[in-house]
């Protein structure tokens, strides 16, 4: 996958998450088919430092995967933010990306928002275009 399709009414959900949750990280999965995002499934951060890292709630994860394969979607990316730093993977967020077929979206608050994609797969990483369309 090249591309991934964000209606812009999730991608607005997503920043409103991110500011809400700052300083802290926050983090979710989108679910949908093919690659167009049908749903955004917000989950919680449980990381020893938030406002470094994410680490979400197994229980939220486990969750939104069964919401998933009950509206016949796969799991196509997984979502945090950088409150103060940049939309690209950090050494950690790249040795954590245990999801080799998902696409990581990072966003990023500071100075301004902005919201980059990427395939991380055994720590090597590419970035994804995103197309963001109305719906």
């Amino acid at each position: 996958m090249t591309t991934i399709t964000i209606p812009q009414r999730l991608l607005h959900g997503i920043e409103l998450q991110a500011r809400t949750e700052q300083p802290r990280e926050c983090c979710g999965m989108l679910g949908g088919r093919g690659n167009q995002v049908s749903s955004c499934y917000p989950l919680r951060n449980q990381a020893a430092q938030p406002e470094r890292q994410f680490f979400a709630a197994p229980e939220d994860i486990f969750e939104a995967m069964r919401r998933m394969r009950r509206a016949h979607e796969k799991l196509l990316a997984i979502y945090h933010s950088h409150p103060c730093g940049p939309a690209h993977p950090s050494p950690a967020d790249i040795e954590l990306a245990f999801y080799p077929d998902a696409i990581y979206l990072i966003v990023a608050l500071a100075p301004q928002w902005e919201m980059r994609a990427f395939k991380i797969d055994q720590q090597r990483v590419t970035e994804i275009a995103i197309e963001i369309i109305e719906q």
